[in-house]
């Protein structure tokens, strides 16, 4: 084989090789952006774009350097997001961000790596081959071959393990992340960018020692990328605790106003048992005064006093009786409150036969989601809300329906997630519903058809109710 087409093959290797490590971030951009939606289909379309912006860089701008490829085909898919991924702009410039840095990071941190590992290398191939055979160029070929496959399986691995980590350390966060919160967390990230630009640079007006090919500085540069990707990862767990910490609060704090609103049912549960118990207690009293009012044919004082008696009981009466005195009051209350805003209210809820159940839970569940079913209809003309519930042996069912007309985005949890910001309690309710169909066995699902929201909440009983 001729030097030229030795020259020919290797520059077709070359340009084979770019393409599959251009392939290769792309993929690894397709898979961190995966970390924080499962929207495939448009992480998809906008990964090709990627791709096809660095091959249109490359093929139409060969001299300009691949720092600036990449970021220009990072912002190209930073607007490629904004409109497809249903994810905060925050959070899309924190994807774009970081793996650009990961990106070139875990690129500096390969190049470092291979080194030694082709100066090993080297040596042993110069010990094995015949330096003066004819074939040297044909040798030299299948040793830059096998070099290429060695950097592919670094980039693989080094991507793979970042990508890995930040799975790992994004199980959780918050998608309502603020522009503040943001830049706090890519400081580390723009930071490591920076000094990477400023070293690239003075690399190329060095005409001494070019700084990739100077040992003792490469283990420097080697230090301070290991140092800011640990700075990246650093600051992400702890702000991730931190917003633990504030999740925990917000949980604590629904839940002091919820158990603040079951007292307050219960205060209203002993006046109405209350009020009942005295005019029982007074029930002769009234039979007597009714007695003798009739004797003295005061016939108008009598309907007067009947009367008062019948506001009486009327304002003692439960008006959705629901088999238990806590949930009687609660459902009347959320009647009320939908009335408020002319909301129709049906009711054929009842409360589980089982024993098991208990009634504090129970009040959570339509405590949160009757909450959640008035604050979607309080707006819609002609709005209702349905509460239903049916049993069979020691499963129970319970259902709200209610109409309404904004548009549901839905979490990695399959929860619907709220558009509303600084908002504490919204989007915990669901959660805390959740949590106690988990405590009895059951779960929560959502069924959205049309313009009609339905939440089926399961409960299993331990033990099978008494009656169905």
């Amino acid at each position: 084989m001729t030097i030229e087409e030795l020259d020919r093959y290797y520059a077709i290797l070359t340009k084979t090789y770019e393409v599959i490590v251009q392939g290769m971030m792309a993929f690894f951009f397709y898979r961190f952006c995966r970390i924080y939606t499962n929207e495939k289909r448009f992480i998809g379309l906008i990964t090709f774009i990627y791709f096809l912006t660095i091959l249109a860089m490359n093929l139409f701008q060969p001299n300009l350097d691949n720092f600036w490829i990449y970021m220009i085909a990072s912002t190209v898919a930073f607007l490629m997001m904004w409109p497809l991924l249903r994810i905060s702009v925050q959070i899309k410039a924190f994807i774009s961000v970081t793996y650009f840095a990961v990106r070139w990071l875990g690129a500096s941190i390969v190049s470092i790596l291979f080194l030694p590992i082709n100066h090993l290398l080297m040596r042993l191939f110069e010990q094995v081959i015949d330096l003066s055979s004819g074939h040297i160029g044909l040798y030299y070929f299948y040793y830059n071959l096998s070099m290429m496959v060695v950097m592919l399986l670094l980039y693989w691995l080094v991507l793979w393990l970042l990508t890995m980590v930040y799975m790992k350390m994004n199980r959780w966060y918050r998608p309502d992340l603020s522009t503040k919160e943001i830049i706090i967390l890519l400081i580390p990230a723009l930071s490591g960018i920076s000094s990477y630009a400023l070293w690239n640079q003075f690399n190329k007006l060095s005409t001494v020692s070019p700084f990739f090919t100077n040992m003792q500085l490469l283990s420097y540069w080697a230090i301070h990328n290991m140092i800011t990707l640990a700075a990246m990862l650093i600051v992400l767990v702890l702000f991730q605790r931190l917003e633990l910490q504030h999740e925990d609060k917000r949980k604590q704090f629904v839940l002091e106003s919820q158990i603040k609103n079951i007292e307050q049912h219960l205060l209203g549960v002993e006046g109405t048992y209350q009020e009942l118990r005295s005019l029982k207690h007074d029930l002769r009293n009234h039979i007597a005064v009714i007695e003798r009012l009739l004797e003295q044919q005061k016939y108008s004082e009598t309907e007067y006093y009947l009367t008062s008696m019948q506001k009486a009981l009327a304002h003692a009466e439960v008006s959705y009786p629901t088999g238990n005195p806590i949930t009687d009051i609660l459902i009347h209350e959320k009647s009320e409150q939908a009335s408020q805003f002319h909301i129709a209210f049906h009711t054929s809820f009842y409360y589980p036969a089982s024993e098991q159940i208990n009634a504090f839970d129970m009040s959570v569940i339509l405590h949160n989601a009757l909450e959640n079913a008035i604050e979607a209809t309080k707006t819609i003309e002609n709005a209702w809300i349905e509460v239903s519930s049916k049993q069979y042996k020691n499963s129970y069912l319970l259902t709200i329906r209610n109409p309404f007309v904004s548009k549901l985005e839905w979490g990695d949890n399959k929860l619907p997630v709220t558009t509303k910001r600084e908002q504490m309690n919204h989007g915990i309710g669901l959660r805390n519903i959740r949590e106690i169909a988990k405590k009895y066995y059951g779960d929560i699902e959502i069924e959205v058809d049309s313009s009609i929201f339905q939440i089926n909440i399961l409960l299993i009983s331990p033990e099978p109710a008494k009656a169905e």
